[in-house]
């Protein structure tokens, strides 16, 4: 299983979990955090003239990179967390806004289409469930996810990528 020859199964197969795990946790959610922040930015390059920034979550200290009008603030460890990608929103429509809040989402959906598919298990435990994941929690209330206890109480007052959409939606009515 996996290259591991010699070993007895179920022992293969806990060392696959236990590096899935930690391959999902150090490489994969910072990976698809970075995607779906700057699915998010680019949307909002496209829709604002003012600047965009995007800051990924994790150990102090933080380093930034500017390119043109996007910074990008990342930590000196990364880690699971997510992201936050802000911008001057007070000129764009409610649609644009919208447009906005769900770049994150579809860029976790396209990584998700475009995974690699060395295995079906790879892909699956690369690219799919993370990106599923992030999916997921991006387009459910804030709220939900707390009373589900996926996220801490400390994230009850943000909004999350979907409901905010349907709330810069609602507006334009």
């Amino acid at each position: 299983m996996f290259g591991l020859t010699g070993v007895p199964a179920a022992v293969a197969r806990v060392i696959v979990v236990v590096a899935a795990v930690a391959a999902f946790f150090l490489v994969v959610w910072p990976a698809e955090t970075v995607v779906h922040e700057l699915g998010h930015a680019l949307v909002a390059l496209a829709v604002t003239d003012g600047s965009v920034t995007v800051r990924l979550a994790g150990r102090s200290p933080t380093y930034g990179v500017r390119i043109g009008r996007l910074q990008i603030v990342f930590p000196s460890l990364p880690g699971p967390g997510g992201g936050v990608t802000q911008c001057d929103r007070e000129d764009a429509t409610p649609r644009e806004e919208a447009a906005i809040f769900l770049g994150g989402p579809a860029a976790s959906a396209a990584w998700f289409l475009a995974s690699p598919t060395g295995s079906a298990l790879e892909a699956l435990v690369v690219v799919a469930v993370p990106a599923a994941y992030s999916l997921a929690l991006a387009c459910l209330p804030m709220g939900a996810l707390v009373r589900l206890g996926v996220a801490s109480e400390a994230y009850a007052d943000m909004q999350t990528d979907g409901y905010a959409a349907w709330r810069a939606l609602r507006r334009e009515r």
